[in-house]
Formats: structure tokens, C-alpha cells, sequence
């Protein structure tokens, strides 16, 4: 029974711990035998199980003095006892391991199904790679099939210094499937949970965020979509009948691209929400209108084409269809003649939490940038040039600058017909309750509810009223343009009336654009 804690299953950090553990115990059958009491009775073995300045031996006797006393009193007892270790990240690995080997030895547990169940509903919850692992582990040399969703789920959060060919969840995957990573992972999106009417309400959610969380692993297995969208054409008719897939094929096939992250899929939901009581048909018209501008484009055109960009192809064909006749190098040339002449900042603030590439210049950031970007970067300029919008800006920075409890932005946004201009901005300051501080912007549902048309989202680093040294994105701002996939600005006061502007997307790519003083003109 000693082996029970060094098992295969385990990662090396955990099986480390195990070795350590048995060498402190003497690999004492008298602790680990399944009959046998255990050495030491403690008066309190829930305290000393708790107890991180116990030795790691002790407080494994303490899990075995607390299922057998708390057995004496009832089974649910004792279960409920060792759920509450299994599920507390303050316990040591070996004890919580410990107390999943006594709810897995209770053979009144049939097929260990309350079990399996409490492991599965912690995984995706789980936060300890050691532990995530030895569930993962347990679940692939049982055959847990019913594992794979919640490993999903699990493996889209990120945790910090594992790389994806190393997760745990992935190993899990792969072994219950015979598949590939990527397809397994796709075989979880694909399926239809609502087709299932035995699925109670709560079993739902977790299906349906079980396919969002399967997307957004493909997001990082399957970077630029090829793979998605080579699997979305093997789908049977029934499958691809499916609501969410259905609109996924429908933003390939008419947009020559597919939403990366959960976000971005809720993006797309709402572009595509046509029974909506309120504007339906406004998002009907609207993807028409899209779709067939995006169906002149040429081949190069359409090339790393995403959904940030529809909006500003659908505009610009009505527009600008000089720009949407032109080509790659022709838009560069234009956005390098209005840089030219503009004064640049560059971040030289430091990052409490990561090292900034500071260069945001054309020069190093062109060949990154398709045409698509080219064309957002030009109408988003034009737009910010829009008699009145750098006035407006300004007055929204001073707001920013007094109120140190968040930071403030909102949308650059193409007007409604019957408006007098053609751009406007809108500021959507954050929620009393997602105000994290002078240093942060957290973009508010309505906010992003609302931009599902915007041009580009935007907020200020408006701590004070020359704050050059922190003009351009911050870690955090690259996240969100991973996350939501949006054309971002930022905008920074570099002196009274000025704000310098920078455009970032995701992929670390970013472009000063200048300075926009509060009565328009550009320097």
C-alpha cells in the first residue's frame, strides 16, 4: 500500500513530495496498511491535518485518525470530512492525496461515483499543477471518460511556467480519446449539449462553458485557425446545425476568419444575434452589408483577416474604396506619410509584472501588420481627426486625471445615419465595482456589449498631466487585446491639450500614432 503515494500518475514535483513523505514515515506499513491503526492517535487531528508546521507524516496520520473517528459516527460523515481536505488548497499535497485514496478505498461508493464526481467538479477549479496533475493522472488509468470536459475546462486557465505540450489536462485528453490534442479538445466543442434534454440546468452551464473553454484552448493549440476550420468541415449536418457552430461557419465562410477566444465567440454570437427584439434587423443588414464587402477583397487581402477588421472593410468599401482597392504596401506607404511628421512617445515607465517591448515604431512593426490592420489603423486615424473628437477626448482625459480610482475609456465608433459627423467617441466609465485602482481599466459589460460595432475600444493613462513616461499599452492592456481581440488605442497626456495616441492589437504588436491635441490637429 506504500506505492499508493508514489503512483506513476503523479508529476515529479508531487512524486518527490511522496518519496520524501515515505522516508519520513520509514515506509511504515503500520501508516499506509489499509487494516492497521495508525501509529500515533493525536487529540486533535483536524488541527494537526491543517497544520503546515507539522511534519508531512503527522498530518497524513491525521487524515487517517479523522476518516476512522468521523466513521464511527456515519460514512457521509467521514466523506465529507475528506472532501473538505481533497478540496482546500491549505493542505499539503500528500495529505490531500492521502484523503482521496480513503473516498476511492469506501466500496460503498459504487464504482466511486460520488467521487468522481467531487474530482471533477474541483478540477476545473483546481489552481495546484501538483494537484491537477494526480486528479488527471487517477482519471486517465481509470478511463474516466466523463473527465475530459472538466480537463478542458481546466486547461484553458493559463498557469504560469507550463507550457501547453506539458499540461496534465492535455496527457488526460489525449489518453481517454486515442486523438490528437487538438481534435480532442474540438470533439468537446463540437458536441450539442442542449440536444440532450436529461441535462439538468446546472449540467448545461457546464457544457456549454465546457465547448467556450475547448475554443479557448484551440485558441492557443490553433493560433490562426486553419485547424478549426479544416475540422468545422468534417462536422455532420447535425452537428453543424448547432447554433454556435453554425455561426462559427458562417464567419468563415463569409469573413474569411473565426473568433479565437470566449470572447471573441460572444462577440460573434452578438453580430449575429438577428432575433434580437431591439436592432435584429440592423445586425442583419449590418453582417449583409460586411459579408459583401469582404467578398471583394483579393486573396492577399483577406490573409490574416480577423474580426476586428470587418467593421472597418464594411465601412471603408462605402467610404474609402480607394483604400479597399489598394493594396498592402500602398496603405503602409500612407500610414509611414502621416507618421512622418508627428512627434513620437516611447514607454520608458517600468512594468511592475513584465518587460515591455518598448519599440513602437512603423519600422519594426509593419511587417507584422496585414492589410486589414492597415486599413483600421487609416480610418481610426481619420476618425480620431474628426472636428470635435480630440476636444471631447480631452475633456474625458480630465475626468480620468481626478478620479484616481480606475482608469477611463470607452469607443471609437462609426455615427449613426442622420449624424452630423462621421466618427464619435463614447466614454464608459468603469462600474463602482470593477474599480481597481488609478492603474487599471476594466472594460464594463456595457461596454463591450455595446462596441460589438466599434472601430476600436480605447482608455487613458491619465495619472497626471505629463505622463509620457507610461504612453502605450502596459502588460494588461496585451492581454485584453489577446482576450477580446479588438483594435485598441490608448491615449496619454503629454502636456496641457495633448494626448498621445497608440494603436495595439494582440500579438505584441503596437504603433504610435502621434499626438492629438484637444483642438484637433495632429502633431
Amino acid at each position: 500500500m506504500a506505492r499508493m503515494l508514489v503512483s506513476r500518475s503523479l508529476p515529479r514535483r508531487s512524486r518527490a513530495t511522496a518519496f520524501v513523505l515515505v522516508a519520513l514515515v520509514g515506509a511504515s506499513t503500520v501508516l499506509l496498511s489499509c487494516g492497521s491503526s495508525p501509529a500515533k492517535q493525536p487529540a486533535d487531528p483536524a488541527k494537526v491535518a491543517a497544520n503546515p508546521d507539522e511534519l508531512v507524516s503527522d498530518r497524513v496520520e491525521a487524515v487517517d485518525a479523522i476518516w476512522k473517528r468521523r466513521l464511527t459516527v456515519s460514512r457521509t460523515e467521514a466523506r465529507e470530512g475528506m472532501k473538505n481536505i481533497v478540496w482546500s488548497p491549505r493542505y499539503a499535497q500528500p495529505v490531500r492525496e492521502r484523503a482521496i485514496w480513503w473516498l476511492l478505498s469506501d466500496t460503498e461508493d459504487k464504482e466511486n461515483l460520488d467521487t468522481r464526481t467531487s474530482l471533477s467538479l474541483r478540477l476545473p477549479q483546481e489552481l495546484s499543477p501538483d494537484m491537477i496533475a494526480y486528479i488527471c493522472g487517477l482519471a486517465g488509468d481509470r478511463n474516466w471518460s466523463e473527465f475530459a470536459a472538466p480537463a478542458v475546462r481546466s486547461w484553458a486557465r493559463r498557469l504560469q511556467g507550463l507550457d501547453d505540450t506539458e499540461r496534465a489536462e492535455r496527457k488526460l485528453l489525449e489518453k481517454l480519446s486515442g486523438k490528437s490534442a487538438e481534435a480532442a479538445v474540438f470533439a468537446i466543442f463540437a458536441a450539442t449539449p442542449g440536444a440532450d434534454a436529461k441535462l439538468s440546468p446546472q449540467a448545461l452551464d457546464r457544457a456549454e462553458k465546457s465547448r467556450r473553454a475547448a475554443w479557448e484552448v484551440l485558441t492557443r493549440l490553433d493560433a490562426d485557425g486553419q485547424k478549426r476550420t479544416a475540422l468545422l468541415a468534417t462536422l455532420t449536418p447535425a452537428a453543424a446545425a448547432d447554433p454556435l457552430i453554425s455561426d462559427i461557419r458562417a464567419c468563415a465562410t463569409e469573413f474569411s476568419c473565426v473568433p479565437l477566444t470566449d470572447s471573441q465567440l460572444q462577440w460573434l454570437t452578438a453580430l449575429r444575434d438577428f432575433a434580437d427584439k431591439t436592432d435584429g434587423a440592423a445586425r442583419r443588414q449590418w453582417w449583409t452589408e460586411a459579408a459583401g464587402a469582404v467578398a471583394r477583397l483579393s486573396p492577399e487581402q483577406r490573409a490574416g483577416l480577423r474580426l476586428r477588421h470587418i467593421e472597418p472593410v464594411r465601412w471603408a468599401a462605402a467610404n474609402r474604396p480607394q483604400w479597399v482597392a489598394a493594396d498592402r504596401q500602398a496603405l503602409l506607404s500612407q500610414i509611414a506619410d502621416r507618421i512622418k511628421p508627428r512627434t513620437i512617445y516611447t514607454r520608458t515607465g517600468p512594468s511592475p509584472t513584465a518587460v515591455l517591448t518598448n519599440d513602437d515604431t512603423l519600422s519594426t512593426n509593419a511587417k507584422s501588420l496585414s492589410w486589414g490592420d492597415c486599413l483600421a489603423i487609416l480610418i481610426i486615424d481619420d476618425a480620431l481627426s474628426t472636428e470635435g473628437v480630440g476636444k471631447e477626448l480631452w475633456s474625458q482625459a480630465e475626468r480620468d486625471m481626478k478620479d484616481t480610482s480606475t482608469e477611463y475609456g470607452g469607443l471609437v465608433e462609426v455615427a449613426a445615419p442622420g449624424e452630423s459627423k462621421p466618427f464619435r467617441v463614447t466614454l464608459f466609465p468603469p462600474r463602482p465595482t470593477q474599480r481597481s485602482g488609478d492603474n487599471r481599466f476594466v472594460a464594463s459589460d456595457d461596454m463591450l456589449r455595446a462596441g460589438t460595432w466599434a472601430l476600436a475600444h480605447y482608455h487613458f493613462h491619465a495619472q497626471r498631466m505629463n505622463n509620457a513616461e507610461y504612453a502605450g499599452p502596459g502588460p494588461g492592456d496585451e492581454e485584453f487585446a489577446i482576450e477580446h481581440g479588438k483594435n485598441c488605442l490608448v491615449f496619454t497626456p503629454v502636456r496641457e491639450g495633448d494626448l498621445n495616441v497608440d494603436f495595439f492589437i494582440a500579438g505584441g504588436i503596437k504603433l504610435d500614432l502621434g499626438v492629438l491635441r484637444q483642438d484637433g490637429i495632429r502633431r
